[in-house]
């Protein structure tokens, strides 16, 4: 501005022929000066005083300080900054923004002001980290539920692979869990299982549970939840995932149960209680799964089912008086609908649950008439020689079966790998399973559970079951299933021959 001034004056001052002229010319000029001044110092005065209150009270009008000012949830501060024109999402060294800073440091009216301002809350930083991960990862539950209103992406990972959810998980935050855990995928829910059993807070496993992650998903290096919560000691966790009927006779790549585990990293506690299962106790959501194991398994020796979809379309698992639907065996089920629709009537269906009863024995080899049978609910492991006709020692199981059976490899390579198999029998219930070498076997068939808002069941299916749809159409298609995975029932149209997955978000093409 004193440059300005005196350059006005000088150009209305500059003819001189008419002297009368000159003093008239140099209030002129004057007044128009300072009129120029107030003009220029009233569009600029806003940015200008902004930067020098920031410094006036030691702020440095830097994206570094503007983050300092939204971390500590400095509100005079933010404004000054934003007054004095920093932009919203200005970044640091490490392309923090200030709403980052913010969630991450649960400051959820700064976070609120700048999301209002237009910040991003999908951004990341150069870890790949966003607002939203910050937040759950320090279980900022009430942040998390702002972002999450205005547009964070909760599906985000970080470049190490992390997630909102499964940071969170990880490192225990019980209520933002029961938060994110809604807003996950299967393959989210199962990770964060997996990594919260190293922490082993038995609210976010059971939050995780209920939200349907698979209680025997494996991690990388093949191990279980149980595996993991069992090797680092956390009795409690250990507890939970067995009332809710986690696999205790699970093996890892090593061929380690997980009382194996617990018992190699000095865990003896939580060894005997794998050991021993009339020391699990029960839980609520543990009595409902085996009141839906009896309700299924009868449900399987039921009778074929007929319905109409949409008859009184209801929540998916709820019916009209708010108890569960009635179970019905898929096999042999006729599904209509009377509307018109351009998918499928069984792309209705969702995967509800995956179910599998675990035997405690596994065939290791067969030598003559004597078959070597390990223990899964033993701590040792090793082998016993079992003949024809007697019982495995320790369980109800007796050997009524053995066979010897090579088959050729299917690499090409012409080795032969041994299949060979043993027939056991539950000596209390009469039922008959087959155990093949070196895989586990189970107790009962695998199922699942199917379900619809617009059907008045929750189906159960088996691999092998065939059922029909109608619809005005489509008109009638047979499908049968061919697979039951923790991930999806995998069925086949037996016209088009088309196979598609029944997975928890709904029925895709493979």
């Amino acid at each position: 501005m004193d440059v300005v001034y005196p350059k006005i004056i000088k150009i209305l001052t500059k003819n001189t022929k008419y002297p009368a002229m000159n003093l008239f010319r140099t209030s002129f000029a004057v007044a128009a000066a300072i009129s120029f001044t107030v003009l220029f110092t009233s569009c600029s005065d806003p940015q200008t005083s902004a930067i020098k209150t920031l410094k006036k009270n030691q702020y440095e009008f830097t994206a570094d300080d503007f983050l300092v000012a939204a971390a500590s949830e400095d509100f005079q501060a933010m404004q000054l900054f934003l007054d004095g024109g920093m932009e919203i999402d200005a970044i640091d060294a490490g392309g923090n923004t200030a709403l980052l800073q913010a969630a991450t440091n649960g400051r959820r009216m700064a976070a609120e002001m700048l999301l209002k301002a237009g910040a991003d809350p999908r951004h990341t930083n150069s870890l790949g980290r966003t607002a939203l991960i910050g937040a759950a990862e320090k279980g900022h539950t009430d942040v998390v539920r702002l972002l999450l209103g205005r547009g964070a992406d909760p599906m985000s990972k970080d470049l190490e692979g992390w997630n909102a959810l499964s940071a969170a998980a990880f490192n225990g935050q019980a209520n933002t869990v029961e938060l994110l855990a809604g807003h996950a995928d299967q393959e989210m829910l199962d990770d964060s299982l997996l990594v919260a059993c190293f922490k082993g807070e038995p609210a976010v496993i059971d939050h995780l549970l209920n939200q349907g992650a698979y209680i025997n998903t494996r991690s990388p290096d093949n191990q279980t939840p149980l595996m993991i919560a069992a090797l680092h000691g956390h009795e409690d966790a250990v507890r939970l995932l067995l009332q809710n009927q986690a696999n205790p006779y699970a093996l890892d790549s090593s061929e380690a149960t997980a009382a194996n585990l617990a018992e190699a990293n000095g865990h003896e506690g939580v060894r005997d209680l794998i050991l021993d299962p009339s020391a699990w106790g029960s839980s609520e959501s543990g009595d409902a799964l085996e009141a839906e194991l009896a309700e299924a398994l009868d449900a399987l020796s039921g009778g074929n089912v007929e319905e109409v979809l949409g008859d009184e379309p209801e929540d998916a698992d709820l019916g009209t008086d708010g108890t569960a639907k009635p179970m019905a065996g898929l096999n042999g089920a006729t599904i209509r609908t009377e509307n018109d629709r351009e998918e499928a009537v069984a792309s209705a269906f969702k995967l509800a649950g995956y179910r599998e009863q675990p035997l405690p024995v596994m065939l290791k080899g067969v030598e003559g008439d004597s078959a070597q049978v390990r223990l899964l609910s033993s701590e040792d492991g090793i082998p016993v020689a079992v003949r024809e006709g007697e019982l495995i020692p320790g369980t109800h199981y007796q050997v009524t079966g053995v066979e010897t059976k090579f088959i050729s490899s299917k690499q090409g390579k012409g080795e032969m790998v041994d299949v060979s198999r043993i027939t056991v029998e539950n000596t209390n219930t009469g039922a008959r399973h087959l155990l093949v070498k070196d895989v586990a076997g189970h107790s009962s068939e695998t199922y699942a559970i199917l379900t619809s808002p617009d059907s008045s069941y929750r189906y159960v299916v088996r691999a092998g079951d065939v059922f029909r749809t109608v619809d005005p159409t489509t008109g009638e298609r047979d499908y049968q299933v061919l697979d039951i995975r923790p991930t999806g029932v995998v069925i086949k149209d037996l016209v088009t021959e088309e196979v598609s997955t029944i997975a928890r978000d709904g029925m895709a093409l493979n």
